[in-house]
Order: C-alpha cells, then structure tokens, then sequence
C-alpha cells in the first residue's frame, strides 16, 4: 500500500494534480492546435443556412453526422481493402479486386441518400423541406478570426434536391 501512495504521489508531481488516482489529465488531453483553414459543411434548407445555435447540440450532431459519414465513408471503405490487403499480404495470401466489394458499405447513389436526408431532416426541423443544397466551405484562420477563404471555392458535395413543387413555381 506504501508503495502504490508513494508511487502516485511521484505521479502527481510529474504530472500535475489529478481527480483520482487512476485518471490522470495528462492521459486524455493534449493541447489544442489551431489551424490556418476549416472546412464547413452548409445545410442549406429552403433558401437560408442553418445555424448551429439555432439548435441543441444533439440536433445539430443529428443533422451533420450523416453527411460527414456518408462522404467519408468512400475513403473508410478504401482504408479498409488497403488494411484487409496489408493484413493477408503478412501471412502470404494475395486477394484480387473481385472481393473488394465486400468492403464497400454504399449501396445508394448520392440522390438516394440527399433523398433520405431530405426526409430525415423534415422530422428534425420540424418544417417541410422544398429544397436542400448541401455545400462545403472553406475559411481561413486570421487572428483568431474565421473569414470565408474564398466564396467562389465553396462547393457542392452531394447533388442539390428540389421538390417538384418547387421547380413548377419558378
């Protein structure tokens, strides 16, 4: 017992105060680094961008984590043929291209999934969705201020939805 408490006193004094003795701050944290740029994702829902504010943290999560995830997910599938590839390759067995699409999880094209967001996001906003244009930005960190990079760089990342409605009254 002597030696766990002197042990941790030791810890303690090289790491700083801690809540108990077995979760150190140290361990779980590092210091955040600022970057020169960001890139944001803008919801566009029936002509305005939806804010983050305007919403609680677990609608704002509900509302851009499935973009993020379904962008993403063409890389998450390639890292996983290259990692599946590396592993066999260690133990001498070679896989040919035939069975990658195990490893693909995408089953839809961009306008089904905008389709089911589109959906998805009307039970969150709790309003009809006529149109949705989803579009990536990018800004630049100036003196701790964020400023559009460029605002002819911001783009689609997945096909703008209209209702059929919407395009008849234009």
């Amino acid at each position: 017992m002597i030696l766990f408490i002197s042990g941790q006193a030791v810890i303690n004094f090289n790491h700083g105060a801690v809540f108990s003795p077995f979760y150190h701050y140290g361990m779980y944290s590092e210091a955040f680094k600022v970057k020169d740029k960001y890139s944001v994702t803008l919801v566009e829902v029936n002509g305005r961008i939806l804010r983050g504010q305007d919403f609680s943290i677990a609608e704002w999560d509900k509302i851009h984590l499935p973009i993020k995830y379904y962008v993403e997910s063409d890389s998450n599938n390639l890292m996983m043929i290259h990692i599946r590839n590396r592993l066999y390759s260690k133990v001498g067995f070679a896989l040919s291209k035939k069975y990658d699409h195990q490893f693909i999880n995408k089953d839809f094209s961009d306008h089904q999934f905008v389709e089911w967001y589109k959906n998805y996001l009307q039970q969150i906003i709790d309003e009809p969705v006529h149109s949705l244009i989803i579009k990536e930005a990018v800004y630049s960190n100036a003196e701790d201020k964020l400023t559009p990079s460029n605002l002819d760089s911001i783009k689609l990342i997945l096909p703008e939805w209209n209702s059929p409605s919407a395009i008849k009254d234009k």
